[in-house]
């Protein structure tokens, strides 16, 4: 999201009190001060959220203050007795610390500005409170106080803000109470003090000498400039990690938590987390608590941590090896880019391509080189960026070169073993999360992990404000919508899954006067609301079995409102692999299934597009990455778009039409493989072949649910494109499973010629693959395939003596057996290639 405003100042209004000369109070000559001296620093204009005006009782005050909570970068508080009494500037503090990782891109975007001792307040019980408040007003007499101000509910609220402030303000001097009982008006003596030789040259007096004031008035704005310059950096790490939700909230302590177990010293230095030396973090759940969205957060929100080597996701499904699962990522272009006018370009020889162990040390190599080429470019690349606010001899600096690798969605225990994990380098420069469902106890990475994370429900308030954020301008109708929303919440229990589902279904029907007390009334209607725990089921199954039952009710009513071409669509995308679905294929898909309500008219906008607007509005499909807000405002369509995989499991049950769906699905791949065949290396291809890695794993993924002989057919260019083209390995494994998939087909179906001639061209590949790749044993695996697809043709051809078809199969056989022999070399291999070669 594009950030207007590079601060937001918070503030209590009395705290800006106007002077009797009709001039502005303290926050605004601040304000005033800190624009100048920031244009003198940093030659460039600090662009500040600041709402000079009181607020009234019947305004739309949280309307106005939320936007521009939503459109700032850092958070300036500006903390006194009558800011910590007001829940008006608690409630600032609140919502931005939601926002915070989005924003400040880290967990430091709020500064303090004391106008009262940082002592003060930090009072340690409810007594406490309460004479540290009689005091403040002693010392104040203008603030207004009343001993029982704070009750149980105030004090809650608090507490947990008064800790969190402690650990920001560790390293910062923001004091300005010294100077506060004079007024704005010491503003004016300090600018007259600056211009003076003979008070820049007079001894220090006491601790309210203006000169200290101008020292810290200048700490305060170097800290901004770098605090954005740290954000610029962020923006420049490499990676293909999608930028974060656009409705992310919340999970603050996740985040921080997650940053503490990969910054903090591992075991190797006596510490208790990573601390860079490429030991392995976990976030682990039930499939619905948004692991995947929370990793990708924390990519994004530090992405400063990684400039140099950048951020990658790896999608781990069905992946059982290290070497398998980086071999994704020589798909992504972005892995040979350094940086501007460096390229570090990433070329896997034969054996590496052959060896996805050796894959592994390669890529791992390369990502290592990548990290440190990166780092002399980073520091010019930020004095060139346009939102860089430090001095050339002030820039934020990379102290250690580091990468992330994020495995996605683990489901093969083999994966994570200490063999494989051992690939993956102890060193400073590499750090590793990982997402799975599983407990990681399940794992064999042994001492590599230091320490897991276990996602937990969304809390109510963060549930809430994710409800209140689909609403029309980001607030609820009334007072009676809040009270229902907050009933839904507590029934959601904090299945983030269904709490985003809700909150889309509600916003786009916000519209139509719809209320949250109505679908409140049908949760309860449908019994969603209570938790039946059945025999032997423990309480936290009974919740997740309760929400995952809240989820699919919800995605049925969205599901029901859909217009028919929306439906086809997601039915199509509930197919396909989850993860990153090609929009022009989801298109024409559903175009040939409705080809009049989708004709578009000239002049007319896209129906298409509509259909796109309708998933994604109820969020049953999003952007697989991220929409700049140009585009969105633009009405671009994405190039990539992904369904959450509970979603596409209850859209699978809820298709009518099944069978015609996947019918579609083959004859689209089988459609796409024939221009594969027919195409590629015959002129202007490029288009075609960035297709591939798409192609290649959506056919993977539905062979493991639908192995018709269509689609086997389809996935047998594929593979065979991957061997030509790019791993030997990952052609080898994917071939394998198409001839075990076939083999099963025709087990079903002895008497069918077209599935053992499917078998033959499969084993004749598994022969190929095996004799270049040349591993051990290889050589002998390769002749018994070639002797399996010989034995299969020449069976075909016994049955149809007269079918031409058949002989030419025999004789391709006979031909690739003699190929091999005489590549083998082996005493009489070069007599049996010939007796091969005559038979032909």
């Amino acid at each position: 999201m594009h950030r207007t405003y590079h601060l937001f100042f918070s503030y209590a209004r009395k705290d800006n009190e106007p002077r009797n000369d009709g001039g502005g109070g303290w926050v605004t000559a601040f304000h005033d001060e800190l624009l100048r001296r920031h244009k003198l620093y940093s030659r460039r204009e600090l662009k500040i959220f600041f709402d000079r005006q009181a607020i009234d009782v019947g305004s739309d005050w949280k309307r106005d203050l939320g936007e521009g909570l939503r459109s700032s970068r850092l958070f300036l508080a500006f903390l006194s007795p009558n800011y910590i009494v007001s829940r008006n500037c608690l409630w600032e503090w609140e919502e931005y610390l939601r926002r915070e990782h989005s924003a400040a891109r880290g967990d430091d975007g709020i500064t303090p500005i004391f106008f009262v001792q940082p002592s003060d307040l930090r009072p340690k019980d409810r007594q406490a409170i309460r004479d540290w408040l009689v005091d403040v007003q002693r010392r104040y007499p203008w603030f207004e106080f009343a001993p029982d101000r704070f009750g149980d509910e105030e004090e809650k609220r608090v507490r947990p803000w008064l800790d969190d402030l402690h650990r920001r303000n560790r390293d910062v001097t923001c004091e300005l109470q010294d100077w506060f009982d004079r007024g704005p008006e010491v503003l004016l003596e300090l600018d007259a003090a600056e211009r003076s030789a003979e008070v820049r040259a007079a001894p220090r007096s006491p601790a309210d000498d203006l000169r200290t004031l101008a020292e810290r008035l200048d700490a305060i704005d170097r800290r901004i400039a770098s605090r954005l310059d740290r954000i610029a950096l962020a923006d420049l790490a490499p990676g293909n990690v999608v930028r974060s939700h656009e409705h992310f909230v919340g999970r603050h302590a996740e985040l921080s938590r997650l940053h503490t177990i990969l910054m903090t010293g591992g075991p190797q230095s006596g510490g208790r987390g990573m601390g860079g030396r490429g030991m392995i973090a976990a976030a682990h759940s039930p499939g619905g608590l948004g692991k995947t969205a929370l990793a990708r957060q924390y990519a994004h929100a530090y992405a400063e941590f990684y400039a140099a080597g950048g951020t990658w996701e790896i999608g781990c499904e069905s992946i059982s090896s290290i070497g398998l699962a980086l071999l994704k990522l020589t798909d992504d272009p972005r892995l040979a880019t350094a940086g501007q006018g460096i390229v570090v370009p990433l070329a896997l020889n034969e054996e590496q391509k052959a060896d996805p162990d050796k894959a592994a040390t390669a890529i791992l190599d390369h990502l290592k080189n990548l990290t440190r080429a990166r780092v002399a470019r980073l520091r010019e690349e930020l004095r060139r960026h346009p939102e860089r606010h430090s001095p050339d001899d002030d820039l934020p600096i990379v102290e250690q070169p580091r990468c992330l690798l994020i495995l996605d969605n683990v489901d093969r225990a083999e994966l994570l073993s200490a063999e494989q994990v051992a690939f993956l380098p102890a060193e400073e420069w590499l750090e590793v999360i990982v997402t799975t469902r599983f407990d990681p106890a399940q794992f064999g990475v042994g001492e590599r992990w230091q320490q897991t994370l276990e996602i937990e429900p969304l809390p109510d308030a963060d549930a809430l404000d994710l409800l209140r954020e689909f609403q029309p301008g980001h607030r609820f109708a009334g007072e009676a919508a809040e009270q229902a929303a907050i009933k839904i919440v507590e029934a959601l229990r904090g299945y983030t899954l269904a709490v985003e589902l809700v909150a889309a279904y509600l916003g786009v029907h916000a519209a139509e006067g719809y209320q949250p007390a109505e679908f409140l009334q049908r949760l309860s209607d449908e019994g969603l609301l209570v938790v039946d725990i059945l025999q032997g089921e423990t309480e936290v199954a009974a919740k997740i079995r309760h929400s995952q039952k809240q989820v699919g009710a919800v995605l049925d009513w969205s599901i029901a409102r859909l217009s028919h071409p929306a439906r086809t669509a997601l039915e199509f995308a509930a197919l396909l692999q989850p993860d990153q679905i090609p929009m022009p294929w989801l298109e024409t898909l559903t175009r040939e299934a409705h080809p009049s309500e989708l004709a578009d008219r000239p002049g007319h906008p896209s129906k298409w597009a509509s259909a796109w607007r309708e998933l994604h509005g109820l969020r049953l499909l999003h952007p697989a990455e991220e929409i700049e807000d140009a585009d969105r405002r633009a009405g671009t369509l994405p190039p990539l778009v992904r369904i959450h995989r509970l979603v596409a499991e209850r859209a699978r049950k809820e298709t009518a039409r099944p069978d015609e769906r996947l019918a579609a699905v083959d004859r689209f791949f089988l459609e796409v493989s024939y221009l594969f065949q027919e195409q590629v290396g015959r002129g202007e291809d490029a288009a075609l072949r960035a297709q591939h890695p798409w192609l290649r794993d959506h056919l993977s993924h539905l062979i493991a649910s639908h192995a018709s002989a269509t689609l086997l057919r389809s996935a047998q260019v594929a593979a065979d494109f991957e061997g030509e083209h790019g791993s030997l390995s990952r052609a080898l494994g994917f071939t394998e499973r198409i001839l075990e998939a076939k083999s099963k087909l025709l087990a079903g179906h002895p008497d069918s010629e077209d599935l053992a001639r499917d078998v033959s061209v499969s084993l004749n590949k598994m022969g190929d693959f095996l004799s270049r790749r040349g591993l051990p044993g290889d050589a002998e695996a390769a002749l018994r395939h070639y002797e399996r697809s010989l034995a299969v043709s020449e069976g075909l051809l016994r049955a149809n003596p007269e079918s031409a078809l058949a002989a030419r199969d025999v004789s391709v056989s006979l031909s690739q057996m003699g190929d091999f022999l005489s590549r083998r070399g082996l005493p009489g291999d070069a007599e049996a290639a010939l007796r091969h070669y005559e038979r032909c």
